[in-house]
C-alpha cells in the first residue's frame, strides 16, 4: 500500500495504524506513507517519467466497465 494522506490525525488513532502495519507484517505486506516524499527528488523525478509518453507511454482509454486506472481506499486491509 502506498498511501499519499496522513495515516492519521488524531493521536487517539495510532492503534489503528499500529494494526495495519501488524496486519501488513503478518501478510508479508509493505505499507508506506508517502506524503513526505512528494518534494523528494526520487518522487519529481518518478512523475516526469510517468508523465513522458515517450518514457512511459499513453493512458488507455478506459470505460466504467474496465477502467484504464482505479483508486482504492483501505483503513486496514
Amino acid at each position: 500500500m502506498l498511501a499519499d494522506k496522513p495515516w492519521i490525525i488524531r493521536a487517539a488513532d495510532l492503534a489503528a495504524i499500529e494494526e495495519a502495519l501488524a496486519t501488513a507484517s503478518r501478510k508479508d505486506l509493505v505499507a508506506y506513507d508517502i506524503m513526505t516524499e512528494r518534494y523528494e527528488i526520487t518522487s519529481i523525478l518518478q512523475r516526469e517519467l510517468v508523465n513522458d509518453a515517450g518514457t512511459f507511454g499513453e493512458i488507455l482509454p478506459g470505460s466504467e466497465r474496465e477502467p484504464a486506472v482505479y483508486m482504492e481506499a483501505c483503513i486496514i486491509c
